[in-house]
C-alpha cells in the first residue's frame, strides 16, 4: 500500500511512468531505501526491473555492486552509496532504522565513524568497473545535510578523495536544495572532474 512520510512506499505504477518517460537507470541507495524493511528493498529492484530501468546503488545476493549501461556505443558504470546513521549496538542502522545481517552487504553505503575505511569501498567497486571495461565511472552519493545551500565538510573530503580513486562525475542528491557544482582536479593526471553536490 503507498504510504507518505516517515516511511516511504511508491505504487508500482510509478515504475512503469518513470521508463515511459525515458528514464534508464534507477539510484536505490539513500536514506528511505529500507523503510519497507528487507523484502521491500528487494522489491523495489524487481519492480524497476520488470519496467526496463536498471538499478545501482542496492542489489540482490549474486550481482555486482554497481551497474553497467551502454550508451552511445560508451560503457558508463554507476556506482551508487549512500550514508549510514550512527550504530546501535553495533549494527548497521540507515535513516535510524537497524539493517538485517541478510541486508547489510546488500547495501553500498558508508559511515561516517569509519570513513577513511568504507571509502576503500568505493574505490574497489570504480577498480572494478574499470576492469569490467568502463569508459566512463559516474559516481552518486547520497549524503549532506538538509536544507543546507553549502557542502559541508564530509561531502568535500568525500568528493576529493572519489575524484582521486579515478571518477569522471560525481552527481550527489539529499540537502533536498541545490548546492553547488566544482571542478576537481584528479592528482597526477590534471584531469577535471565535476562534482555536482546537490541536485
Amino acid at each position: 500500500t503507498p504510504t507518505g512520510y516517515p516511511s516511504f512506499n511508491a505504487p508500482d505504477a510509478l515504475a512503469d511512468a518513470l521508463a515511459n518517460m525515458g528514464l534508464d537507470v534507477a539510484l536505490t541507495s539513500n536514506n528511505h531505501l529500507y523503510d519497507k524493511g528487507f523484502s521491500g528493498m528487494k522489491r523495489t529492484l524487481q519492480v524497476l526491473r520488470k519496467a526496463g530501468i536498471a538499478t545501482a546503488g542496492t542489489r540482490l545476493p549474486w550481482e555486482k555492486n554497481y551497474t553497467m549501461v551502454d550508451v552511445k556505443g560508451l560503457k558508463v558504470a554507476i556506482v551508487s552509496y549512500t550514508y549510514e546513521t550512527p550504530c546501535v549496538d553495533g549494527r548497521t542502522t540507515i535513516n535510524s532504522a537497524i539493517i538485517s545481517e541478510e541486508a547489510e552487504d546488500l547495501i553500498n553505503s558508508f559511515a561516517y565513524e569509519t570513513l577513511d575505511e568504507d571509502l576503500k569501498n568505493v574505490e574497489s567497486t570504480i577498480k572494478q568497473a574499470r576492469e569490467a571495461g568502463s569508459d566512463i565511472v559516474v559516481c552518486y552519493y547520497h549524503w549532506g545535510e538538509e536544507y543546507q545551500r553549502s557542502p559541508n565538510r564530509w561531502q568535500h573530503y568525500i568528493a576529493e578523495k572519489t575524484v582521486n580513486m579515478g571518477a569522471d562525475i560525481i552527481f550527489a542528491s539529499h540537502p533536498h536544495v541545490l548546492q553547488k557544482v566544482e571542478m576537481l582536479t584528479q592528482q597526477g593526471t590534471g584531469i577535471e572532474v565535476p562534482v555536482f553536490y546537490s541536485m
